[in-house]
């Protein structure tokens, strides 16, 4: 069996910590603790993705179950706009002949008044 000097603690002797050896002992320490951290950072990014993806497949999903009622939906809503139309143009329509009626009614109450020049049998100088 191999064995290592760090193995067996009586074998470290000062002389085999050299400044190298510390140097490649931290150097390796750090790049794993950088792998690490790296590591936990894409597995945060793969978790946030595949959120986005399953979003975008049930909004995918949702767009594909209601696409077909579109066309009916924007005829039924044509056709809604269309009768509002109409149903505009008859109020104006009615709404013109109020207003007839009205200029009529005040006409016919103006000659009806006492003192009309227009309605000479209410005329006080006849009398």
């Amino acid at each position: 069996m191999l064995s290592l000097p760090f193995d067996r603690p009586e074998l470290v002797t000062p002389e085999l910590v050299t400044p190298e050896l510390v140097t490649v002992v931290s150097i390796n320490l750090s790049l794993s603790l950088i792998g690490f951290a790296l590591a936990v950072s894409l597995w945060q990014v793969r978790s946030r993705l595949s959120q986005l993806a399953d979003t975008v497949s049930d909004a995918e999903r949702r767009a594909a179950e209601n696409l077909p009622q579109v066309p009916h939906l924007l005829r039924q809503q044509h056709q809604q706009i269309h009768h509002t139309r109409d149903r505009y143009r008859r109020l104006l329509e009615y709404l013109s002949l109020l207003q007839q009626l009205l200029k009529l009614s005040r006409w016919l109450l103006r000659l009806t008044r006492p003192n009309n020049r227009l309605n000479p049998s209410t005329d006080s100088s006849h009398r």
